[in-house]
């Protein structure tokens, strides 16, 4: 089941580690560059189905509600 920042009681209190984090956005960066090259190499088609699919999927994913049972 899906955990969101919310469901916790005190949700606005909350915390991050910065170095924690900023080595997981370097390799999500890093990995974004690595499909960005591989769509650049795809035909024109390839890369706008590709770029609808996804864009259709994050519109399904954040529409989505979760009923959550406390």
């Amino acid at each position: 089941m899906a955990k969101y920042i919310y469901h916790p009681k005190n949700w606005t209190a909350f915390t991050w580690h910065d170095k924690a984090i900023n080595t997981l956005f370097g390799e999500v960066r890093n990995i974004q560059s690595k499909i960005n090259g591989q769509m650049n190499a795809l035909g024109f088609s390839a890369k706008e189905e590709a770029t609808l699919t996804t864009l259709t999927l994050d519109v399904v994913k954040s529409s989505e509600i979760v009923w959550v049972n406390y």
